[in-house]
């Protein structure tokens, strides 16, 4: 099972997001576990949201990309 988690709110306007809102999309995945069916889908929502936030001005926005966080 993939869990996917959307989070959507507004941010102050900026050169760099005109639109005044911020999206971050978060999952736990562990690819060894999961079954190729579940990844495809996984992976063809995932271009579907960049698509859409290219589309936006966020043409740097990449829900494929994995953020290492410290600690």
């Amino acid at each position: 099972m993939i869990k996917m988690t959307v989070e959507i709110s507004e941010v102050a306007a900026s050169p760099k997001n005109e639109f005044g809102v911020g999206v971050r999309v978060h999952t736990n995945v562990d690819h060894r576990t999961v079954p190729e069916t579940e990844g495809a889908t996984f992976v063809g929502l995932c271009l579907a949201i960049n698509a859409y936030m290219h589309l936006r001005g966020a043409v740097g926005f990449n829900c494929l990309r994995q953020d290492k966080l410290d600690g």
